[in-house]
């Protein structure tokens, strides 16, 4: 698959988009919920047969789509690329699901519906029972969780709503950057050179400060840099000196290209070819 070219060079980064590091603590407001099984508020006996597992399984898939919709959806407002968009969303979900499944489990051993046994003694009946009452509690007593996912809610451990709304704006600058006309040697215009001027240095500040905030550091580094070099880029392009588009932005015949002129081609293409949204 695709991936952006920031993605592939930074490990760190890497893990963060996989994994969902910055939001990490999402997993335990997903869990939370979970938790009042402990209290024995809710007593629920469920006949879990092989006939009726399936049945169990399909209606307990509806909500968890649409969690698993709800999570990604939210997942992306904190992240300036596509790379691990789905993979991210699918593992933080998995962690939200076992965690709570674990708690139930455990919970309603503690209060005696379940006991500890072998492995070769093992039945269907606790874990499927917990595996339901999991996205029930999920479901029905999990207002906080589920207005973290559909408002713009601010909760400690998690990164703040001024954060998600610097990534969206710095998202949309950036791929209309990609967009520009001036990568593909169309006839640019004076208006379009100020614009894509003006998109480089806001995107360039709003950068500043999601670094400061952000685990990937070097993603962001490296993308100021080389939104300096297609800044640089463009004054000679604009000003119409000769074979000046070619140096920088034409992906065809590099050969004799000077090793700077060179450099900033590179970053001009990962700017371009990344997978902004």
């Amino acid at each position: 698959m695709l991936r952006s070219p920031y993605i592939n060079k930074d490990k760190k980064a890497k893990y963060d988009y996989i994994f969902g590091l910055r939001l990490i603590a999402i997993i335990l407001y997903g869990t939370l919920p979970s938790t009042l099984v402990i209290l024995d508020i809710v007593k629920v006996k469920i006949n879990i047969t092989n006939q009726n597992l399936f049945l169990l399984i399909i209606i307990a898939l509806i909500p968890s789509s649409i969690l698993f919709l709800l999570i990604k959806n939210k997942l992306d407002k904190y992240y300036l690329m596509k790379d691990y968009s789905i993979c991210r969303a699918i593992l933080i979900t998995l962690a939200i699901f076992i965690m709570s499944i674990l708690v139930v489990g455990l919970s309603r051993t503690i209060n005696g519906y379940y006991r500890i046994v072998g492995l070769n003694e093992l039945e269907l009946q606790p874990f499927g029972e917990s595996f339901i009452l999991a996205i029930g509690s999920m479901v029905l007593t999990s207002t906080l969780f589920w207005a973290f996912l559909t408002k713009d809610l601010e909760l400690p451990c998690l990164p703040k709503k001024d954060f998600m709304n610097c990534i969206i704006e710095t998202r949309q600058l950036l791929l209309k950057i990609s967009k520009n006309i001036i990568f593909e040697g169309g006839n640019v215009g004076r208006e379009n050179y100020e614009d894509i001027e003006t998109q480089v240095r806001t995107s360039k500040n709003k950068l500043k400060d999601i670094q400061k905030a952000c685990l990937a550091f070097n993603i962001m580094e490296q993308l100021i840099n080389d939104l300096d070099g297609l800044e640089k880029a463009i004054d000679p392009v604009k000003d119409g000196a000769p074979n000046s588009w070619n140096r920088y932005f034409s992906e065809n015949n590099r050969e004799g290209i000077h090793p700077d002129d060179e450099k900033t081609f590179q970053g001009n293409m990962r700017i371009k070819k990344s997978l902004w949204r």
